[in-house]
């Protein structure tokens, strides 16, 4: 046995990870993370050129058909030969023509009272209809209200918000801009706070 006592550190000597943490330090680091809190962002497309984007894809469907057959025609007439130039200026063309509205998920307390102003719409004896169970809300007046109020940019005038979601876009288009818009305020956004998933395959023993 040792004759020497094991020193016992004090609090000055102590190793920093040891050390206990100042209050007021705490404090202020979650005062400076609330701060600095941000809600989460998405980018939807919006084609005002529908017509050119059905034009792409009829023509990356010709080509895809054309070269897995092992050739460039088809049962009609066949490819032309820029056609790789065509499909460059169609996508240069609908880029160009292309809105990019940029949403940010509101406020838990706005979007719950932006919620309770679209009620869900009832029939004749008071049940309340399908889609709006569904969702808890009438989808033909709140998600008109919601996404403009979601959109950071660009800045567009009531009327024409009206007239994008109105008349310049597809039914099709539409129904996935709003389940964006839905998902961006509804989904549970909670920190990846365990290791992260590998993406390495892992190695067989029998290898």
């Amino acid at each position: 046995m040792s004759d020497f006592a094991t020193p016992v550190p004090d609090e000055k000597t102590a190793a920093p990870e040891q050390a206990i943490a100042n209050p007021a330090d705490v404090r202020q680091d979650v005062a400076a993370l609330i701060a600095g809190a941000r809600r989460p962002e998405l980018e939807f497309p919006v084609a005002t050129r529908t017509d050119l984007v059905a034009e792409y894809g009829r023509l990356s469907r010709r080509v895809q058909i054309a070269r897995a057959a092992g050739g460039t025609s088809l049962a009609g007439p066949d490819l032309p030969d820029d056609v790789d130039e065509q499909l460059e200026r169609l996508r240069e063309e609908i880029q160009q023509t292309t809105i990019m509205v940029r949403m940010r998920a509101l406020p838990k307390r706005r979007y719950r009272e932006l919620k309770a102003a679209h009620a869900p719409r009832r029939d004749v004896d008071g049940t309340m209809l399908d889609e709006d169970r569904r969702l808890g809300v009438d989808p033909t007046t709140f998600f008109p209200a919601l996404i403009p109020e979601l959109a950071i940019a660009p800045s567009l005038t009531p009327g024409q918000w009206s007239t994008l979601l109105e008349d310049v876009m597809t039914d099709g288009d539409y129904e996935q801009l709003t389940t964006e818009a839905w998902n961006l305020n509804e989904e549970s956004h909670r920190a990846p706070l365990s290791h992260a998933v590998s993406t390495k395959t892992p190695r067989s023993d029998s290898a």
